[in-house]
């Protein structure tokens, strides 16, 4: 696995190489910085870099006309206020997200006013900031992280699970009451992932995609002693499990809402110190 030094040299050749500079001009950037499961210590050998640029007044289109053109095998992805590039170097996949800084600080404007939610893709940009190393512009990006209040930014996933918990929790007893065990198992386990996923990221724990859960869960329980075994949640949860058995996929149900209860109410003794 790549180490610090590395991914920060490789990253200040991809943006050489690629001429990036050409195409977005220095004095319109305020800041070039890499992210990703790397430098997060959650990635492999398989793991992209990726590289944020953070600007003002981009021209949009030509830049997604005119910069992949100077690029062997550069795609381009065109979303609201942000560019998305893939590119390939030394067989490895870098993604370099360009966002207009305008579109980053309402974002956090309305973080810390209490009006963001988990579900904007700028929450994973803010996650990523925790864990970036700045490439460019070092003053401006330390700036920008200033900014964020974090301990709001960590309640987020909990207050999205505290306002749709009653409805899939009825959910599951619908499916329940109606004999369809097999779903409300597969509902319920859904349910207990979310759940474990807002008490993680109240601990800080707050990388959005799922495919890290593990990682979390087990860099999280190696802190010490902890309110509740994770690992074990979900071991219980999925282990010998037959969709066929009736009897046993109700017993497996009623054990992981009792598990979601007991994360929720831990949700929420933790929102209620935040706030």
């Amino acid at each position: 696995m790549l180490k610090k030094d590395k991914i920060l040299k490789i990253s200040k050749e991809v943006i050489k190489k690629t001429k990036l500079y050409d195409f977005l001009p220095k004095d319109k950037i305020s800041t070039v910085y890499a992210a990703g499961s790397l430098l997060e210590g959650f990635g492999n050998s398989k793991s992209d870099i990726d590289l944020f640029v953070v600007a003002n007044d981009i021209d949009v289109n030509s830049l997604c006309l005119e910069y992949p053109k100077a690029n062997h095998n550069m795609s381009c992805i065109r979303r609201k206020m942000v560019s998305i590039f893939n590119v390939s170097y030394e067989q490895i996949d870098f993604d370099i997200e360009v966002y207009e800084e305008s579109y980053i600080n309402q974002y956090i404007r309305d973080l810390n006013n209490g009006n963001a939610t988990s579900h904007d893709s700028r929450y994973d940009l803010l996650h990523r900031l925790k864990f970036g190393a700045p490439l460019m512009g070092e003053e401006k990006f330390l700036k920008i992280k200033e900014k964020i209040d974090y301990d709001q930014f960590n309640v987020l996933p909990s207050i999205s699970v505290s306002l749709y918990y009653p409805v899939k929790s009825r959910d599951v007893l619908g499916a329940y009451e109606e004999k369809a065990y097999d779903t409300s198992f597969y509902m319920g386990l859904r349910l207990l992932e979310d759940c474990i996923g807002a008490y993680l990221a109240i601990q800080c724990e707050t990388n959005p995609n799922s495919k890290w859960l593990m990682k979390k869960i087990s860099r999280y329980e190696e802190q010490g002693s902890r309110d509740v075994n994770l690992k074990k949640m979900l071991n219980n949860a999925y282990s010998k499990i037959d969709l066929f058995d009736s009897k046993e996929l109700k017993k497996k149900t009623l054990l992981i809402m009792k598990d979601c209860q007991k994360l929720n109410e831990l949700i929420e003794k933790n929102k209620e110190e935040v706030f």
